[in-house]
């Protein structure tokens, strides 16, 4: 059965796909080629890893909208002052 809304194609090649990679992220498939990873080292990965691979751009997000990237590095820096802040209020 395919997620909702997904087809059976390979979301790089666009190609038709019967055993593929899943992103966990994005639940898009990819042949192992187009993962860049072979069959091979997909298959020695055990359940738990392959369950949890996320596809490159799920992986390395990147806003195409410049205001997008902005929000999203002040969102980093905040997140960041705000754990180093917590981190010091258990000190107490």
């Amino acid at each position: 059965m395919f997620a909702k809304n997904k087809s059976p194609l390979c979301n790089k090649c666009h190609e038709a796909v019967s055993d593929f990679v899943l992103c966990r992220e994005c639940e898009n498939r990819y042949h192992h080629a187009c993962a860049g990873i072979t069959e091979n080292a997909y298959r020695r990965m055990g359940q738990e890893k392959r369950a949890n691979w996320k596809c490159t751009s799920c992986r390395n997000p990147t806003p195409e909208n410049p205001a997008l990237a902005d929000l999203l590095n002040e969102i980093k820096c905040f997140l960041k002052r705000f754990l180093h802040n917590e981190k010091r209020l258990q000190l107490f």
